[in-house]
């Protein structure tokens, strides 16, 4: 990096996405006494440290955050990208609330939407399979 230090900088959809995941965290602790409900000033309890450290680089305890591939594992289940249930959890409930479109992936879980995907390429194919049959 130009200023020196060996920290891995992050791009702002990868920051919004661990925020997100710090938000919904049962051990998230907000310590702050703005009304209109900053969470730059979080407290993790697992690690003992602020929030904006795991948001800015530093790794979730609980390995909530999206791996390379932007998958995340959340309660037993892979997600693509900051799962859907959180993404409304933080519309409804959150003061500043981010829409629920504007985080990266879709908030899928990783399963069903694979076999989705696999159903409807085989609907897919053997539609324009018989369409080229019958000159359609």
């Amino acid at each position: 990096m130009t200023c020196g230090c060996k920290q891995k900088h992050l791009s702002q959809n990868v920051k919004k996405s661990r925020a997100a995941m710090c938000a919904s965290c049962p051990e998230y602790v907000e310590r702050c006494n703005d009304v209109s409900g900053c969470n730059t000033d979080g407290f993790c309890n697992l690690s003992q440290s602020k929030v904006y450290l795991h948001i800015n680089g530093k790794e979730c305890p609980l390995y909530a955050f999206p791996d390379k591939d932007n998958i995340v594992l959340w309660c037993g289940i892979h997600w693509y990208g900051v799962p859907f249930p959180i993404r409304l959890y933080l519309y409804l409930f959150h003061p500043k609330h981010p829409k629920i479109s504007s985080f990266d992936s879709c908030g899928c879980i990783v399963f069903f939407k694979n076999l989705f995907m696999k159903v409807k390429n085989l609907i897919n194919k053997y539609t324009y399979s018989k369409k080229e049959i019958f000159h359609e």
